[in-house]
């Protein structure tokens, strides 16, 4: 059984708002997909680029590591 009186012209405007919102949620959601798919896709770049990670010490060419040495303290500052 259909409805005894439709407008469709009526029911057009009325309906407009919320298709322009539900298309303006497709098409953010196209645009987060695509950066998501971009940022996914692209490698990152694992190369060291020379930066210093502590402080540097001077050797004389000759330093070793003792075994009691790697169980210390090396930072004295974090005490």
């Amino acid at each position: 059984m259909s409805a005894p009186d439709t407008d469709v012209e009526k029911q057009a405007k009325n309906h407009f708002g919320p298709i322009i919102g539900i298309g303006a949620g497709v098409v953010f959601a196209v645009i987060i997909l695509v950066a998501y798919i971009f940022f996914i896709a692209t490698p990152e770049d694992d190369t060291p680029d020379n930066t210093p990670t502590g402080q540097a010490m001077e050797t004389d060419g000759n330093a070793t590591i003792e075994q009691n040495d790697a169980e210390t303290d090396q930072n004295p500052d974090t005490n």
